[in-house]
């Protein structure tokens, strides 16, 4: 869940108290000068004496530029640690934004605020966080949240963002039609469309699931239960017939299993009690 900068609210609260430091990153930045702007983040996240918009402008380039964030993890961690309390917590976002963009879901959720402020990114992030962690408690806690934060989204890929959210909520709550009939909507931007086209799929493929191992329920019973009249005609008929049919379904499920790893078929409710 990597975030666009350029869409954070905060970031242009902040402008009018840059330093001149800050004002040249945002200009590599808008540049695409990635050697020089990561340059420039790293030796501000190293200035003893740093500004809480020097952090934030650094976090912004770093999110926005640099491939690998579990490197940055202990300069940006000891940069955050040496600011002034008011700054920890006007930086709170960016440190949830940055560990949740580095797949760090423990640590993202020490950023977690209590209560938040209005901006819907941040409850994306959040919300993101509690299902990454499997913390269904905590999800339904934001969930009820995410129907007004979607209309109060102010941009498309941040109401994208919060749709995707509910929906991955909705398959663990096993309302599935509910899930399909947001993430429709979400396939249509350009930036979560793989969350969209990927969870509908999904979707499928773990009906397709269901109705396999529905089928070979079936089919055990229907060993026991034979038809002993088909039997005596046809000596052995139906035991071939199915093994053929069972031997059929072991391969679409194999197939199936493939296509949804363990994790995401418990997490959507299937081979919970396996």
């Amino acid at each position: 869940m990597k975030r666009n900068p350029e869409d954070d609210p905060r970031k242009k609260a902040h402008s009018q108290h840059q330093t001149p430091g800050s004002t040249e990153l945002e200009g590599w930045v808008s540049l695409g000068k990635k050697d020089e702007a990561l340059r420039l983040a790293r030796q501000q996240l190293k200035n003893p004496i740093m500004s809480g918009d020097d952090f934030q402008n650094s976090l912004s380039a770093i999110l926005t530029l640099a491939d690998q964030l579990g490197t940055w993890t202990p300069l940006v961690e000891s940069a955050y640690a040496r600011l002034s309390k008011r700054d920890r917590r006007a930086a709170r976002f960016w440190m949830l934004s940055f560990h949740c963009s580095n797949c760090s879901y423990e640590l993202a959720s020490q950023f977690i605020p209590r209560r938040f402020d209005g901006l819907p990114v941040e409850l994306a992030f959040a919300m993101g966080t509690m299902l990454e962690l499997g913390n269904m408690a905590g999800a339904k806690a934001l969930a009820g949240k995410l129907p007004r934060a979607i209309q109060a989204a102010d941009t498309p890929t941040t109401q994208a963002m919060l749709m995707d959210c509910l929906a991955e909520y909705l398959v663990r709550k096993g309302q599935w039609d509910e899930a399909i009939r947001i993430w429709e909507t979400v396939q249509l931007d350009a930036i979560k469309m793989e969350s969209g086209v990927v969870g509908i799929m999904e979707i499928h493929a773990a009906r397709a699931l269901q109705s396999t191992r529905a089928g070979l329920q079936l089919v055990e019973k229907a060993k026991i239960n034979f038809d002993a009249d088909l039997e005596t005609t046809l000596p052995g008929n139906e035991k071939v017939r199915w093994a053929q049919t069972e031997k059929k379904l072991r391969r679409f499920e194999k197939m199936l299993q493939k296509i949804l790893p363990e994790k995401r078929r418990k997490e959507m409710g299937i081979d919970r009690n396996r």
